[in-house]
């Protein structure tokens, strides 16, 4: 946990030192490179319009969807469930270059649909009528992959909401506009500024995006920048690009401390020792065309995009004229005869599987250590230690991926490691970018295990370390599994810390497709989207699948059930 803390706070105190301290000296160099950096109000504009118009409209349709699932007969189980995060599958970089192809002025195929639709009412357009080159693509595409992080938060929310409040509402005369003013969004004030804390997380942090889609429109926002500075300048400008950085967390700082002042203030709904759920709202004929609303959202984000990229690999080429009786995998086979292909595949992969392996064993040592029922005695100052690093291990969830990337260059690509472009730094930072998740995952599997079989091992003679390896890790495995797979898919199509830590001998399947993208071969480019999603997806399954196998009461009876005692599900 302490080497965890330390590669957590010490490169994200590396950049804020910077700003100030150089050679041991106290210096305003990068905040003076800041300042003075060309157009920096108008990419805070962008950035600030950017941000607010997706997020705007993220929320409004996840909360949406989110009261659906929740409060309405619209619900139709796991279904629904899981439908709005279905898009964590499909890689922001590979649904940016998916939607560049549906929306291209003249190749785009959703454009020529278009185009033939008007023409049979007279309208006829040589381009358009849409184009990815503009705002509302930029802020569509956006929105399209801030809105799983709104659902999960609403929905959260809506289902832990105390029914019989509604109900009092109703009985002193509100009617349903009174009782969503005073009652509903009094309640959900946590999770709603949870959301609002989320999505200036990710939008602050998200690279792809902006780097395929606002770019070539001409509109400049500030992750991009920073990558530019760091990546594509020479020699690098690390003094303006941590000046920008600390801009970007300046903005949460604020978003933060808006959040925990209002939430200490009470002023909102509580859930009560008795609380009820509340009856579901009946749709009658609405039914069905709100629950399109969920179908919709996926075809938009995760169908059409991959639809595009599979399209053009078996293709062979983007073009307006698809010629459907010569598809091929040629592309598929072009793409894995290239040599640096194959290994940014096999290096992101690799990096994947074992930073994900490693972030799931440590954070299930962690999850025992902190909320085991043993070790939470000792003195204060121990367990304020321990709290405090668990609290470290979860402190990237938020930080942007690009600012602990800076930090990572700044401490460990110089002297005397002399890491910067090796696997070591990219598996490290990727280690400390998203062990949160695994550790999230873990701890939510074990707040489940009660305390008597590990007491039952203990009295049995049995010391620590046999009781985490026969009794926790068996009974964790199911949340380490489920950890191990998200680790694993964000590892693999990571692009904003890769496009900074990654070397010229150590490409990464991000990365490489970025630069292909740039390059414009576009049958290779969509090959590697397709193959990327398709692994991430795959691997998913399967490890989601063992997850479920795993759980008590599944599978078949195994030596370890037997010997914990596990006969059932409800044992």
């Amino acid at each position: 946990m302490l080497a965890v803390a330390v590669l957590t706070v010490y490169p994200l105190g590396r950049v804020i030192v910077r700003l100030f301290i150089r050679d041991g000296h106290l210096t305003a160099a990068p905040i003076t490179s800041t300042l003075s950096y060309p157009d920096l109000d108008r990419i805070l504009l962008n950035t600030f319009i950017l941000l607010a118009a997706s997020g705007i409209a993220a929320f409004v349709l996840g909360s949406a969807m989110a009261w659906l699932n929740e409060r309405t007969d619209a619900r139709m189980g796991p279904l629904t469930d899981g439908l709005p995060l279905v898009p964590f599958l499909l890689p922001p970089i590979a649904g940016a270059i998916g939607w560049v192809m549906l929306l291209s002025d003249k190749s785009g195929y959703l454009n020529l649909i278009l185009r033939k639709v008007l023409a049979v009412i007279g309208v006829n357009l040589d381009s358009g009528p849409l184009s990815i080159n503009s705002w509302y693509a930029l802020i569509w595409v956006y929105m399209l992959y801030m809105v799983p992080f709104v659902y999960v938060i609403m929905s959260a929310g809506m289902r832990n909401m105390d029914g019989a409040l509604e109900e009092q509402s109703r009985v002193c005369g509100w009617g349903p506009l009174g009782t969503l003013r005073n009652v509903v969004i009094p309640s959900l004030r946590p999770s709603v500024l949870s959301s609002i804390f989320v999505l200036v997380w990710f939008g602050t942090a998200l690279y792809s995006v902006p780097a395929v889609i606002a770019r070539p429109a001409g509109i400049d926002v500030l992750t991009v920048e920073i990558v530019q500075l760091l990546a594509f300048t020479f020699p690098p400008n690390v003094d303006s690009a941590v000046g920008l950085s600390c801009i970007i967390l300046l903005a949460l700082a604020v978003f933060w401390a808006l959040q925990r002042r209002a939430l200490r203030s009470n002023r909102f709904g509580l859930v009560t020792g008795k609380a009820t759920r509340a009856p579901r709202v009946r749709l009658g004929l609405w039914k069905w065309p709100l629950r399109c609303i969920f179908f919709g959202y996926i075809t938009a984000a995760v169908v059409l995009p991959f639809a595009a990229l599979l399209i053009v690999t078996l293709n062979g080429y983007w073009s307006a004229h698809i010629n459907w009786g010569s598809f091929s995998f040629d592309a598929f086979r072009e793409a894995l005869s290239e040599r640096r292909s194959v290994d940014a595949i096999k290096d992101s992969v690799l990096l994947g599987a074992g930073a994900a392996t490693v972030g799931a064993v440590i954070a299930a040592i962690i999850s025992v250590f902190v909320y085991g029922k043993r070790v939470n005695g000792g003195s204060k100052l121990l367990r304020a230690l321990r709290w405090s690093g668990d609290a470290s291990v979860k402190l990237p969830t938020a930080v942007p991926n690009v600012v602990l990337a800076i930090g990572f260059i700044l401490a460990l690509g110089g002297a005397p490691l002399y890491l910067g472009g090796t696997v070591a730094i990219l598996f490290l930072a990727y280690l400390v970018l998203y062990l949160p998740q695994a550790s999230i995952a873990s701890d939510g599997a074990f707040g489940q295990i009660g305390s008597e079989l590990p007491e039952a091992s203990r009295v049995s003679g049995a010391g620590p370390g046999r009781t985490f390896v026969g009794i926790y890790l068996p009974l964790l495995l199911p949340g380490l599994f489920a950890g191990w797979s998200l680790l694993f898919t964000r590892v693999v199509s990571d692009v904003e810390a890769s496009s900074i830590l990654a070397g010229p001998r150590t490409p990464v399947a991000g990365v490489e497709i970025m630069t292909i993208y740039s390059n414009g071969i576009f049958s290779d480019l969509a090959a590697m989207s397709v193959l990327l999603v398709t692994i991430s997806g795959a691997t998913l399954a399967v490890m989601m699948a063992i997850s479920k196998w795993l759980a008590p009461g599944r599978g078949p009876r195994r030596p370890w059930r037997a010997a914990i005692g596990i006969k059932g599900r409800n044992s």
